[in-house]
């Protein structure tokens, strides 16, 4: 069984249960053990993507843009494809979010030497 890019592991008991018939607490131990096994680039992946869909969701509405259907359009896609994005369900690339901070305007990502100099510019200009 796949849970959020997770093998998961089904321990069917000794009753052979096939994962459809297996009580909620069953399942919620299930779904628990997966967690406690994430391998570690797993986690630190949607780590990082949950800090970017929330960076595109706090830029948009910096930016007044309302709605995913909005980001659709200043993006020329249709919004199912904005959703899967945003989701998760589709993997982003450098490429989707280069076109992203294009059509905000402005940085999603940078590096750390990128973020040094912006900030350091920003402190010269508020002394």
């Amino acid at each position: 069984m796949n849970f959020l890019g997770i093998n998961l592991k089904v321990n069917t008991f000794a009753t052979n249960k096939t994962v459809q018939t297996l009580t909620h607490l069953e399942m919620s131990d299930l779904i628990t053990n997966a967690f406690n096994e994430i391998d570690p680039r797993n986690e630190k992946f949607i780590e990082k993507n949950t800090d970017i869909v929330e960076e595109i969701y706090a830029l948009m509405e910096q930016h007044g843009v309302k709605s995913q259907k909005e980001l659709a359009k200043l993006l020329g896609k249709k919004e199912s494809e904005v959703s899967k994005l945003l989701t998760g369900i589709q993997n982003m690339t450098l490429r989707s979010i280069t076109n992203l901070e294009v059509a905000l305007g402005t940085d999603i990502i940078m590096t750390a030497s990128k973020a040094k100099e912006k900030f350091r510019k920003n402190d010269d200009e508020q002394e």
